[in-house]
Order: C-alpha cells, then structure tokens, then sequence
C-alpha cells in the first residue's frame, strides 16, 4: 500500500466550514478512484493549510490520479499548487476491525 499525503495552502482566513463545504463538493470525484482505498480531507486553519491523506492498493494507481489534470484542477480550486509526499505502508493498525495488518 501507498499512502500520499497532499498539503495545499488555502487562502488566508479560511474557516473549518469553508473547507469542510469545499471538500464536499470534490468529494464525489473520489469514489469511483482505481485503487484508492480511503482518502481524509486534512485541514489546519491555523497554519492555512489543507489537503488529504491517499491510501492507494499500490504505487502505480497512485501516479495515475496525479497526472497534470488533477494538478491543474487542484490549483484552479484552491489558487495554489499542491505539495505531494509518497510513503510506503509497511503496517496498518485497524481498530475498527480490530486487526493489524503488514505489507
């Protein structure tokens, strides 16, 4: 598994509601995502920056979304570019299911 983390800076005096009404509206896009597993929307108002934590099946399905598409939809949504870090996940702990999981 993959996970990258995405950090974008919002414009200054950005509220939890705003963002929160924002990643709604671009949440849907995410669904139907090949080998996305699960994305959070991550939002700091203090430091003005928000973005999402990507679990992704494998690398490859990762490099795919961020083609230069989503890159530009990005920065027309938030007038920013974004900032984009890939990590491997040699182990999940899932309290949910109560499991714990390793590559």
């Amino acid at each position: 598994m993959i996970l990258a983390i995405v950090q974008i800076k919002w414009k200054a005096g950005t509220d939890f509601a705003s963002a929160k009404a924002t990643f709604m509206s671009t949440a849907p896009k995410y669904q139907s995502v090949p080998g996305l597993v699960r994305k959070h929307y991550l939002f700091d108002a203090g430091r003005g920056v928000g973005g999402g934590a990507y679990l992704f099946e494998s690398p490859e399905h990762a490099q795919v979304l961020y083609d230069d598409v989503w890159r530009k939809r990005v920065e027309a949504t938030y007038d920013a570019p974004a900032d984009i870090q890939f990590f491997e996940v040699p182990v999940t702990v899932d309290n949910i299911s109560r499991t714990i999981e390793s590559a």
